[in-house]
This record gives C-alpha cells, sequence and structure tokens, in this order.
C-alpha cells in the first residue's frame, strides 16, 4: 500500500490534511476502540512497550506461532499488527506457498517448540492459575499501590521530590501497562478459545456475550456504588419534601453523614481513574466533580435484561451432544477470566493513567508559573525524559516548542486515518500449519476480530440500513444525542436519550448510567461496549458504520438488538 493523503474527503473528522505511512513491515490495522488519535507521546510510549513485551511471553508459553501483537502510532493513531514468528521484516506483498509454510512450521526449532506448547495449552488450558492468582493476589496488592500514589500530596513536594514521584508514576505505569497485555493473554485466550468453539457450532460471537452476562460485576460496579449513592439522596428527598436538589457535590455532602461517606468512598477509589479517554489528556472526576453530582443527580441504573443460564441452556442445545460437556467447561473458564478482564483494566491501565495525569497537572502547574508553559495542559506533549527533567525545575524545550506540539496534536486528531496500512497479504492458510497452531492462530484472530481490532466495520448488504452487533432483547426508541467524547455527553446528555459515539471505553461508565439506549460505530461483540451494555442492561448496536454520518442528534432512532439494526424514525 502506497502512502495514503487524508483530509478533504474525510467525513468523520474534518479536514486535517494528513499522509498516513506504515511504520513498519506488514499490514497494520487502525484501532479506534481504544485511541482515536491525537495520542500523547507518553501513552504512545507505554502502549508500544507494553503489547510487545508482553505477548512476546505470551505466545511463547502458549504457543502462538507469531512474534508479538505490536502497536504503532502514525498521528497519533493507533495501528496493530500481529508479527509473524518468521519473515517479521519482510516486504513481500505475497503470501508463501503452502508447501513452504508446511516444511518451515514443521522443521523451523521455534516452531516446534511453539508446536509442543501449543499442544500442551490446548490440552490443559493455562488460563485458570492466571484468574486465581489475580482474585486471591494481585487485585488487593495493585489496589494497595495505586492508593499509596495517591495518597501523596504533591503540592508541598520540592523539585527533586516532585522529579521523584513522577518516576515513580512512569514507572509504575510501565509495569503495569506490561501486566495488562500479560493478563489479557489469559482472559482473551478463555474467551477466544470459547468463540473459536462456537464457530465451529453454528453460534456467533454476538451470542455468546449473552452467556457471559453477569461474568464481570466490575464492569458495572462504579454505576450501581453510584446508584446507592442516589438512593441515599432520595430517600432524603422523600423524608424532607421542601429539600431541593443539591447543586454542589458540597451540598450534597452537607446532606447527611452517610452522604459524605459514601461520596468521598466513590471518590477515593474512583476520583483519579482516567474517565473520558484512554490517554493522558482524558479528565478524572477528582477535576470534575460537577459531572460526579450530575450523574448521581440525573442517573439510572436498570435491571439486567439478559438472564445468562437461560442463555447457556439455549446455546448449550444447539450443540451436538457429545461436545456438550466442552461447552459447559469452556463457558464456565470464559466467565472467570471475563470477571478478571473486567476488573483488571482500572488497576493496570485507567487508574495509573489517571495518577500519572496527576503529577503531570502538577508539572505543568509549576512550570507554567515559571513561564516554561504557555498553559500548564501543554505539560502533556512531554516525554518521559522532558517531564522529569521539567519536574526538577528546567525549562523543558520551551513554551513555544510546547504550544507548537499541542497544535499539532489537536490537529492530528481531525485527521481521517486509512483502515489498514501497509501492503495487503493474504493470511497463511491455516491448513498448512500442524492442527495444534492453527488453532491457537485461528483464536488469536478471532479474539482481534470480535474486539474490532482488525477487519472492516460491519456492514449491511444494503448500504442504506445501519447494522451492527446486538446487545440485548428488547427493542427501544428514544431522541439520539450524538457525542464525540464522554465530556460532551455528560455536559449535553438528556437522561433516557440514546448515545451516538464513535466507541467507549470504561470512562463512559459514568455516562451510560443515564441512556436509554448505545450505538457506537466502532467496536465487536466483546469490547467495552458491548460488556457495559450487557451488564448495564442497555439496549446497543455496536460498530455500526455510518453511525456518525447518518444519525445526528435530535432524531429519533429505534435501536434492534436482536437483529443488530438502527433504523432512524423521526
Amino acid at each position: 500500500m502506497t502512502p495514503s493523503p487524508v483530509g478533504a474527503s474525510a467525513s468523520r473528522r474534518g479536514a486535517t490534511a494528513r499522509t498516513f505511512v506504515a511504520p513498519g513491515a506488514g499490514r497494520w490495522d487502525l484501532d479506534l476502540t481504544h485511541f482515536d488519535g491525537g495520542t500523547t507521546p507518553i501513552v504512545q510510549q507505554l502502549m508500544e512497550q507494553g503489547p510487545d513485551r508482553a505477548f512476546a511471553q505470551q505466545f511463547v508459553e502458549i504457543g502462538v506461532p507469531a512474534t508479538t501483537v505490536s502497536m504503532r502510532f502514525v498521528h497519533g493513531f493507533a495501528y496493530s499488527r500481529l508479527v509473524p514468528l518468521v519473515g517479521a521484516e519482510s516486504r513481500s506483498t505475497r503470501t508463501p506457498p503452502a508447501f513452504a509454510i508446511k516444511l518451515v512450521s514443521r522443521i523451523h526449532p521455534e516452531f516446534r517448540r511453539r508446536t509442543k506448547a501449543a499442544r500442551q495449552s490446548l490440552a490443559h488450558p493455562p488460563w485458570k492459575p492466571v484468574v486465581d492468582h489475580w482474585f486471591v493476589t494481585r487485585e488487593a496488592e495493585l489496589v494497595a499501590i495505586n492508593s499509596r500514589l495517591q495518597s501523596v500530596d504533591l503540592e508541598p513536594l520540592s523539585p527533586t521530590e516532585l522529579a521523584a514521584h513522577a518516576q515513580e508514576m512512569l514507572d509504575h505505569c510501565a509495569e503495569t501497562y506490561v501486566e495488562h497485555f500479560r493478563l489479557h493473554g489469559a482472559d482473551l485466550g478463555a474467551i477466544g478459545q470459547l468463540a473459536h468453539a462456537c464457530r465451529g457450532w453454528q453460534i456467533s460471537a454476538a451470542e455468546i456475550v449473552g452467556a457471559l452476562s453477569g461474568a464481570s460485576p466490575h464492569t458495572s460496579e462504579p454505576a450501581l456504588l453510584l446508584e446507592v449513592i442516589r438512593a441515599e439522596l432520595a430517600s432524603h428527598r422523600a423524608a424532607n419534601k421542601t429539600m431541593t436538589a443539591p447543586q454542589t457535590l458540597d451540598e450534597l455532602r452537607s446532606t447527611s453523614p452517610k452522604l459524605a461517606e459514601l461520596v468521598d468512598a466513590y471518590l477515593a477509589r474512583q476520583g483519579w481513574v482516567i474517565y473520558s479517554r484512554y490517554d493522558l489528556d482524558g479528565l478524572t472526576l477528582a477535576e470534575t466533580p460537577d459531572l460526579l453530582l450530575t450523574t448521581i443527580v440525573g442517573g439510572s441504573v436498570r435491571a439486567r435484561t439478559v438472564d445468562h443460564s437461560e442463555v447457556i441452556t439455549t446455546l448449550r442445545q444447539r450443540v451436538h451432544a457429545p461436545d456438550q460437556e466442552r461447552f459447559d467447561h469452556l463457558v464456565a473458564e470464559a466467565r472467570m477470566a471475563m470477571g478478571m478482564r473486567d476488573s483488571q483494566g482500572p488497576l493496570t491501565i485507567e487508574w495509573p493513567t489517571g495518577l500519572l495525569r496527576r503529577v503531570m497537572l502538577e508539572v505543568g502547574r509549576r512550570a507554567h508559573r515559571d513561564g516554561y508553559l504557555d498553559a500548564d495542559a501543554h505539560v502533556f506533549e512531554c516525554t518521559s525524559t522532558e517531564l522529569i527533567a521539567m519536574a526538577e525545575g528546567g525549562p523543558g524545550p520551551g513554551a513555544a516548542a510546547m504550544a507548537d506540539r499541542a497544535a499539532r496534536r489537536q490537529a492530528d486528531k481531525l485527521a481521517d486515518p486509512p483502515r489498514h496500512l501497509g501492503p495487503d497479504v493474504a493470511p497463511a492458510p491455516l491448513n498448512a500449519l500442524p492442527p495444534e497452531l492453527a488453532e491457537l492462530t485461528s483464536i488469536v484472530s478471532s479474539v482481534m476480530e470480535d474486539l474490532g481490532l482488525t477487519g472492516e466495520p460491519p456492514s449491511s448488504a444494503r448500504p442504506h440500513e445501519l447494522t451492527g452487533t446486538g446487545i440485548g432483547t428488547a427493542s427501544f426508541t428514544g431522541v439520539a444525542r450524538v457525542a464525540t467524547s464522554p465530556e460532551v455527553a455528560l455536559a449535553e446528555l438528556v437522561p433516557g436519550e440514546v448515545l451516538v459515539t464513535l466507541t467507549t471505553t470504561p470512562a463512559y461508565n459514568l455516562v451510560l448510567s443515564m441512556v436509554g439506549g448505545l450505538i457506537t460505530a466502532e467496536g465487536g461483540p466483546v469490547c467495552h461496549a458491548a460488556v457495559l451494555s450487557r451488564e448495564l442492561g442497555i439496549p446497543a448496536v455496536i460498530g455500526v458504520s455510518g453511525a456518525l454520518t447518518s444519525i445526528t442528534t435530535g432524531d429519533v432512532v429505534e435501536i434492534d438488538p436482536v437483529i443488530g439494526q438502527v433504523r432512524i424514525v423521526g
């Protein structure tokens, strides 16, 4: 593929012209489900190191015939690539012939080691010990570490002390980002193994979502905790008919000692968790307390609409009798792994990133005060080395240079990136690999597709239709609210409206407690939007190509999750 200029034809983002060039050999797939452009330098560094290191180790242990999953950024947009075990740097546009793959995969020493590991993994899946260790030991350890780092009072720190704390936060994030993807090797392995087997039983990934309902209480936990606060407030207002709705978080706290305790406990655990995106320029509740008040007063948590036991029973009946015991085992392991997947993300990514943002804001405040930055927020243009230098009181690259970087990064956010970079090489035929390697390759590919990380967005056979992956069993009709970020959604959303957005991160937990339905333009059957919609019982259609260009705020839309379709009805 030749370098791809974008700009004038951009329909989703605007008209910023950028030329996108593949960051290395092979084909690279755009990931808009986690990063939607203009990613900060430090997060780019963390994300380029984390998956590479984690999956390189995981693939050896599990027996995946690939080197790793690499992520690279082009103009702040994330592109990922499954790196082959041999020929990783080849720029050939031709797939090796099947006989060559068959020969190499059987005589190459590393292929033979991977085949042995794959045979062991398929016979005795390694997921359970990883999940058990997470819930027994590691989860509590990370809560304690994050809480300790959060407890440091930054304002009185000397420049040397602030630099030391900033370095500790950078080191902590570097470790937890690797751990995040290492744990994904286990949780997505179990979920992928179920999805792969179900494809052979003619059960789609979208149908599997219902079987995993209720398996990730940590996903809905923040919204449910808000419901406790909301219920406590409602009881006070019911007892005092003249009481008006609190206008500030301080007014809410003053309502009763119990409410003050609930709010403070919520902020202690959720206050410095990034809520608007997986990046340092996202916001936290500690900085925007009024948004927490908005969700308490205006939000509501619905009961789950999916009975997972009934779904599992129905799906089980579609599996041939000799395979039903295997189906039961795979579902049980996937449900266990799903719980870890959704509890580890906040502790390994969103909370550490929020805490790194916290120390960067202090560095930015001081640098702005001293004239080294034109604005506090320009600190997010720093590299990790520059951050430490500025924390120590140095001028850094200079105010003008940092302002230029900030302007450039904001312009990058408006580009319209190609779905793929690099040559369109046909995948190697799986039947040329040893059966164990073929099965694990298929599992990895299926997981990446179901997360919405590879392939084209879903499209209908009839282009005028808005279709995707449906979540839920009941249709919903409501007024659409198109939002480009959680900040916009929280500022403009009227409770009960249908949120239409590019994608959601765990940051949207706050927003989704107020919506009547959800439509995303990106994502797959097991992406965050699908998981959270399932857990909160929100009717949704995920991965609707054209949603942001076909739907405008104020349209009346009908969500039909059963057939995965959105209709504009008024």
